[in-house]
């Protein structure tokens, strides 16, 4: 199996910097972990301070007289609430489920977010309440019904997508979460993990996963890819492997390799594996 993995930024890595070229950008939300939601939001906007075209794209499994999507300040799914604070006092909404199950398909327009700069909601995550709320800390609705994480889209009709995080300072860590893919690696629905990327004071970047529900004894590599992109169950969307220097295919320590290419793993006999790695992409 070789499972698409979709960053979930603390602080984005993968696209730094001060500055950044005004053109069309495009991102994605795609829910995870929930039996009660399922679908995904798009996001594209033109320039930084425009409109943002929002198509929310998702079926409710239960009946809701509305719904409201916030944005937190964090992309880690498991931060508990209290300690994620709202990123925005833009809320998107209300959204209705009058009836179980019920798919929405509604495009807004929507001002006060960027998909640029360093107040840009991708990587952060987002959620549903059933309540408008101060993102859930207020008392009303702590629980969120749904929650995803902002990653840049992969359209492959567009030519330059800008959409992402340029930061003014490095960040102190980044981590991602493990998502099961479908379809072109057969189910590997019940694989989970984490991923944690924590830059070191020599300037690399230390790698440590976790990943279980993998069959035992087997070789497996890890990857990141070009797009933060997983509205497809194959993992696909996302892309290939993430590799703005046009290198050749390799595996750490190798520095000719392509930047998303973090190295092979060969998991236990239950199934499971830790990886603990210094890499200089």
């Amino acid at each position: 199996m070789r499972a698409a993995i979709t960053i979930v930024l603390v602080a984005a890595l993968c696209l730094l910097g001060t500055t950044y070229v005004a053109a069309d950008g495009f991102a994605a939300c795609v829910f995870q972990g929930s039996d009660t939601v399922s679908g995904y939001f798009t996001f594209q906007q033109e320039a930084s301070g425009s409109d943002i075209t929002v198509v929310a794209n998702f079926t409710s499994h239960e009946k809701y007289s509305h719904l409201y999507l916030h944005f937190h300040t964090y992309g880690d799914l498991d931060l508990a609430i209290d300690k994620n604070e709202c990123w925005s006092a833009v809320t998107l909404g209300p959204y209705s489920a009058p009836k179980k199950p019920h798919y929405i398909l509604e495009t807004s327009w929507v001002s006060g977010l960027n998909l640029f700069g360093s107040n840009s909601i991708v990587g952060r995550k987002a959620s549903l309440y059933p309540k408008i709320s101060t993102c859930g800390v207020d008392g009303l609705d702590k629980s969120p019904v749904a929650e995803c994480v902002v990653g840049v889209r992969n359209v492959a009709a567009v030519a330059t997508n800008t959409a992402g995080q340029y930061l003014e300072s490095n960040p102190t860590s980044g981590y991602a979460k493990m998502v099961g893919t479908t379809g072109s690696f057969g189910d590997n629905e019940g694989v989970t993990g984490r991923v944690w990327f924590v830059p070191t004071s020599s300037g690399d970047i230390y790698v440590k996963a976790h990943l279980e529900g993998l069959a035992a004894n087997t070789v497996h590599a890890i990857h990141v890819h070009a797009w933060g992109d997983i509205t497809s169950a194959n993992g696909l969307s996302a892309g290939l492997h993430l590799n703005p220097y046009e290198q050749i295919h390799g595996v750490p320590p190798n520095p000719i390799r392509h930047m998303g290419d973090m190295g092979n793993i060969t998991t236990n006999g239950d199934g499971w594996r830790t990886l603990r790695t210094p890499t200089t992409s």
